[in-house]
């Protein structure tokens, strides 16, 4: 067998979160978590701007940008999640969840009001 040979490289928790250098892998969500833990704080400011469509923007294009927008929110609150002991994919499919019922409530609040429109007729 030929040697290895490694090399001690510093690099920031912050640095390795956004590098996706964190093990996802569930055997080692222990030591994830445990340096997660040890960050003071967020990346993310606790307040973002989310920027609204500019005139004319439609379909695709209008997607992209709001989710563009959105993305910082998301990933701070996904941050906020693992930081207090969530697991990563937990977080993830929490939040997905809250937006399906969400738009379930959406959906049931426009036929409801539409029910009611017939009926006062």
């Amino acid at each position: 067998m030929g040697r290895v040979r490694l090399r001690a490289v510093e690099i920031s928790a912050d640095a390795m979160v956004v590098l996706g250098a964190l093990p996802i892998q569930r055997a080692r969500q222990t030591y994830r978590k445990r340096l997660l833990a040890e960050l003071t704080g967020s990346p993310y400011p606790s307040r973002m701007d989310i920027r609204g469509p500019s005139l004319g923007e439609e379909g695709e294009d209008r997607f992209a940008r709001c989710e563009q927008e959105l993305e910082a929110a998301f990933q701070a609150l996904v941050w906020k999640a693992v930081a207090a002991g969530w697991d990563e994919g937990e977080a993830c499919v929490a939040i997905a969840s809250l937006a399906d019922h969400h738009i379930l409530a959406m959906h049931f609040g426009d036929q409801t009001g539409v029910a009611i429109r017939k009926l006062k007729g």
